[in-house]
């Protein structure tokens, strides 16, 4: 049996040298993997939402917004450092990134289809009416949906089992301790991503040095953006901090401290004819033709209105859809 005091120094340094190298060529080779994977994904995402326009979305990103697509990039190879940590391969990291981004991608495509607006972070909460969901995008959608997760389940399968074939059975403990620590690593930054609206985060500030936020509509905002950053940007945002000394008790005595205020000053006066009413009308049930940039008329269709803002208190509102999302128009206006 060969000893190890039978082994020469030099025999000793290059088996060290050569371990060493095997380890950079494995660096190597995850970290080319990963840029390939997160360009990819990133690519892929930014079509789907510019419905296949391929060279709309090279223009977009070598020329409008560059830098944001490399944060976007960038945050994606931080998913992918966690995946790969995870599974122990950077393949398998790989194809489970692309996947989601195959994903995300078809339901923001289809979502514009139906909804004429991208996907939003709580639409995760539609997963739980599935039935719902198929019956929404249509028979022939969802056919192709459910074929493409079979055949992404199948390939992402093939790929563990042939990982699994071909592992050593000599696992090295180095290795594990790599994993860990690039797993918890990317665990606590994707954390931290995920609070992108929170107060003095740092990812927001990047991403704010360069986007052009639009939060008045979101479909412009991740047009404009790109789909990474209006994703972040629609992410939750920290609930309002309560005042101090706010309670219901609190609201209850300034309620009657100033009722009893309203009755003092409202014993001597006379009530009045008519009761105010404010009449909000939002741009998508009324609107002004004369607005609109080409559209010509030989008379005005609106002079009893235009005489009635003469008299009171008016004002305009943009709504940033018509036909559709009725709800959302209500919350960015």
């Amino acid at each position: 049996m060969l000893k190890l005091e039978d082994i020469s120094k030099g025999q000793r340094k290059r088996g060290v040298i050569l371990i060493e190298k095997n380890q950079i060529k494995k660096i190597i080779q995850w970290l080319m993997i990963g840029l390939l994977v997160s360009f990819s994904a990133h690519y892929l995402l930014e079509l789907f939402h510019f419905n296949f326009n391929f060279s709309h979305v090279w223009q977009e990103i070598t020329q409008a917004r560059p830098q944001l697509f490399l944060y976007g990039t960038v945050l994606i190879f931080v998913l992918y450092t966690f995946f790969s940590s995870l599974f122990g391969s950077a393949v398998m990291g790989g194809m489970v990134v692309l996947f989601l981004s195959w994903f995300g991608g078809i339901s923001t495509n289809l979502k514009a289809a139906v909804r004429a607006e991208p996907v939003y972070p709580n639409d995760i909460y539609w997963l739980n009416e599935m039935g719902f969901l198929f019956e929404m995008v249509g028979k022939r959608n969802t056919i192709y949906i459910i074929t493409g997760l079979v055949l992404a389940l199948i390939l992402l399968f093939a790929a563990w089992r042939y990982r699994s074939k071909n592992k050593k059975q000599t696992k090295r403990k180095n290795n594990w301790i790599i994993r860990l620590i690039g797993g918890t690593l990317s665990a606590g930054l994707l954390i931290y991503i995920g609070h992108f609206n929170y107060p003095d985060n740092a990812v927001n500030k990047v991403y704010s040095q360069e986007a052009d936020w639009v939060g008045w509509n979101q479909g412009k905002n991740y047009s404009k953006n790109g789909f990474i950053a209006g994703f972040l940007f629609n992410l939750d945002a920290p609930p309002m901090e309560p005042l101090d000394h706010y309670s219901k008790e609190a609201v209850e005595k300034l309620y009657e401290k100033y009722r009893a205020k309203a009755d003092q000053i409202n014993e001597d006066q006379e009530a009045a004819e008519e009761e105010t009413n404010v009449i909000f009308i939002m741009n998508e049930s009324f609107s002004d033709p004369s607005n609109l940039e080409g559209v010509e008329s030989n008379q005005d269709p609106l002079v009893n209105y235009r005489e009635i803002i003469q008299e009171s208190i008016s004002g305009n509102a943009l709504a940033p859809g018509f036909g559709g999302g009725t709800a959302t128009n209500e919350f960015q206006v």
